[in-house]
Protein backbone atom coordinates (compact mmCIF):
# COMPACT_ATOMS: atom_id res chain seq x y z
CA UNK A 1 0.00 0.00 0.00
CA UNK A 2 2.84 2.75 1.02
CA UNK A 3 4.52 1.55 -2.41
CA UNK A 4 1.42 2.47 -4.43
CA UNK A 5 0.94 5.49 -2.73
CA UNK A 6 4.70 6.84 -3.33
CA UNK A 7 4.26 5.58 -6.69
CA UNK A 8 0.90 8.32 -7.34
CA UNK A 9 2.96 11.03 -5.51
CA UNK A 10 5.81 10.11 -7.64
CA UNK A 11 2.92 10.47 -10.75
CA UNK A 12 1.32 13.69 -10.05
CA UNK A 13 4.82 15.02 -9.26
CA UNK A 14 6.32 14.20 -12.59
CA UNK A 15 2.87 15.52 -14.40
CA UNK A 16 3.18 18.53 -12.23
CA UNK A 17 6.78 19.02 -13.88
CA UNK A 18 5.48 18.22 -17.08
CA UNK A 19 2.74 21.10 -16.80
CA UNK A 20 5.16 24.02 -16.02
CA UNK A 21 7.96 22.53 -18.66
CA UNK A 22 4.52 23.23 -21.03
CA UNK A 23 3.45 26.54 -19.61
CA UNK A 24 6.97 27.92 -19.99
CA UNK A 25 7.23 26.84 -23.43
CA UNK A 26 4.17 28.73 -24.39
CA UNK A 27 2.33 25.67 -24.94
CA UNK A 28 -0.51 25.24 -22.42
CA UNK A 29 -3.18 24.59 -24.70
CA UNK A 30 -1.19 21.49 -25.97
CA UNK A 31 -0.27 19.97 -22.22
CA UNK A 32 -3.97 20.73 -21.78
CA UNK A 33 -4.63 18.70 -24.69
CA UNK A 34 -2.26 15.71 -23.60
CA UNK A 35 -3.91 15.68 -20.06
CA UNK A 36 -0.91 17.04 -18.16
CA UNK A 37 -2.64 20.27 -17.47
CA UNK A 38 -5.90 21.79 -16.57
CA UNK A 39 -8.25 21.37 -19.29
CA UNK A 40 -7.99 24.68 -21.14
CA UNK A 41 -11.38 26.35 -22.76
CA UNK A 42 -9.16 26.75 -25.92
CA UNK A 43 -8.56 24.43 -28.39
CA UNK A 44 -4.73 24.50 -29.30
CA UNK A 45 -3.94 26.99 -31.99
CA UNK A 46 -1.52 25.44 -34.19
CA UNK A 47 0.06 28.81 -34.92
CA UNK A 48 1.20 28.93 -30.90
CA UNK A 49 3.30 25.48 -32.39
CA UNK A 50 6.61 27.16 -33.53
CA UNK A 51 9.53 24.57 -33.80
CA UNK A 52 12.29 26.06 -31.84
CA UNK A 53 9.57 26.01 -28.91
CA UNK A 54 8.63 22.25 -29.14
CA UNK A 55 12.23 21.56 -29.42
CA UNK A 56 13.01 23.44 -26.42
CA UNK A 57 9.73 21.49 -24.26
CA UNK A 58 11.28 17.91 -25.84
CA UNK A 59 15.01 19.45 -24.63
CA UNK A 60 12.96 19.74 -21.15
CA UNK A 61 11.10 16.36 -20.77
CA UNK A 62 14.61 14.70 -20.71
CA UNK A 63 16.52 12.04 -23.03
CA UNK A 64 12.64 10.63 -23.98
CA UNK A 65 11.34 13.73 -25.04
CA UNK A 66 15.02 14.22 -26.97
CA UNK A 67 14.59 10.55 -28.48
CA UNK A 68 11.38 11.33 -29.49
CA UNK A 69 12.12 14.31 -31.28
CA UNK A 70 15.15 12.68 -32.96
CA UNK A 71 12.46 9.82 -33.98
CA UNK A 72 10.10 13.34 -35.47
CA UNK A 73 13.32 14.25 -37.42
CA UNK A 74 13.00 11.68 -39.62
CA UNK A 75 9.42 11.91 -40.72
CA UNK A 76 9.46 14.02 -43.14
CA UNK A 77 6.06 12.77 -44.81
CA UNK A 78 4.20 14.01 -41.61
CA UNK A 79 6.29 17.27 -40.97
CA UNK A 80 7.14 20.49 -43.23
CA UNK A 81 11.09 20.82 -43.42
CA UNK A 82 11.68 23.68 -40.80
CA UNK A 83 10.18 21.15 -38.61
CA UNK A 84 12.16 18.28 -39.65
CA UNK A 85 15.03 20.86 -39.66
CA UNK A 86 14.16 22.02 -35.70
CA UNK A 87 14.22 18.10 -34.80
CA UNK A 88 17.24 17.91 -36.45
CA UNK A 89 18.86 19.65 -34.08
CA UNK A 90 18.37 17.02 -31.33
CA UNK A 91 20.42 14.22 -32.95
CA UNK A 92 23.08 16.88 -33.06
CA UNK A 93 23.29 19.89 -30.55
CA UNK A 94 22.29 17.79 -27.74
CA UNK A 95 24.34 17.71 -23.92
CA UNK A 96 25.61 14.43 -22.92
CA UNK A 97 23.85 13.02 -20.01
CA UNK A 98 26.43 12.29 -17.17
CA UNK A 99 27.26 8.92 -16.04
CA UNK A 100 26.41 9.02 -12.76
CA UNK A 101 22.59 10.04 -14.29
CA UNK A 102 22.76 6.95 -16.42
CA UNK A 103 24.53 4.69 -14.06
CA UNK A 104 21.12 4.10 -11.76
CA UNK A 105 19.05 3.12 -14.76
CA UNK A 106 21.66 0.18 -15.93
CA UNK A 107 21.64 -0.88 -11.97
CA UNK A 108 18.15 -1.11 -12.26
CA UNK A 109 18.00 -3.43 -15.65
CA UNK A 110 21.41 -5.40 -15.42
CA UNK A 111 21.74 -5.55 -11.29
CA UNK A 112 24.76 -3.95 -9.40
CA UNK A 113 27.28 -6.26 -11.00
CA UNK A 114 26.69 -4.77 -14.21
CA UNK A 115 30.17 -4.23 -15.54
CA UNK A 116 30.85 -8.23 -15.50
CA UNK A 117 28.25 -8.30 -18.18
CA UNK A 118 30.44 -6.36 -20.63
CA UNK A 119 33.84 -6.80 -21.82
CA UNK A 120 34.51 -3.14 -22.43
CA UNK A 121 32.56 -0.01 -21.26
CA UNK A 122 33.13 3.76 -21.45
CA UNK A 123 32.08 5.73 -19.53
CA UNK A 124 32.35 8.90 -21.61
CA UNK A 125 30.37 9.77 -24.08
CA UNK A 126 31.51 8.96 -27.99
CA UNK A 127 28.87 10.90 -29.51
Amino acid sequence: MKHDLENSVGELTRLAELGQIFARHGLKNLGSLLGFMPVSENEPDTEDLRPASVVALLRDVGPVGIKLGQLLATRSDLFTQPWISAFGTLHDQVEPLPFDKIEPVIVSAWGSDWEREFAAFKRNPIA
